[in-house]
């Protein structure tokens, strides 16, 4: 059993990665701009703006044809809000709008994310703050830990 946070700086395009797994607390602090750690980069992406538009999780949000390498998939995202660099924590970061509907991978977890719902609301900065009992590891660590979760060694 374990539970990941990552926390993205907005400001700075930085994004901390705190992982609790069987009771042991590691963090990553990230570089500018990389990934959070984990997270698997796409090769070569193209992105499409289809103009075909579609309701997710109350808002609307436009499809767009992703093409990297030999993969083709879609993504949603929304104008109904806006958020400064909203997709840091994602492999679409050069996308400027908040994404509603996409596929991601953690490792080796497939996963495709979507909306339910939105709320605007202001959060307590303190919510964003690394609890003291978290040891600091290197990104290859974190790596090493996340990827150990999804094997049978």
């Amino acid at each position: 059993q374990f539970s990941l946070i990552q926390v993205a700086d907005l400001k700075r395009k930085r994004v901390t990665t705190m992982l609790n797994f069987f009771g042991n607390r590691v963090v990553y602090k990230g570089n500018q701009g990389e990934l959070p750690a984990g997270i698997k980069e796409l090769k070569q992406t193209e992105y499409r703006f289809t103009g075909e538009t579609s309701v997710i999780g109350g808002l609307n949000s436009e499809r767009i044809e992703i093409g990297s390498g030999k993969d083709q998939f879609d993504i949603y995202v929304t104008e109904d809000f806006s958020v400064r660099q909203p997709n840091i924590v994602t492999p679409y970061h050069t996308i400027d709008a908040p994404l509603t509907d996409f596929p991601i991978q953690l490792s080796m977890l497939k996963m495709r994310i979507s909306c339910i719902g939105f709320e605007s609301k202001t959060v307590e900065s303190e919510l964003f703050k690394v609890p003291e009992n978290y040891r600091s590891v290197s990104r290859l660590e974190m790596e090493e830990i996340i990827n150990s979760l999804f094997t049978k060694d």
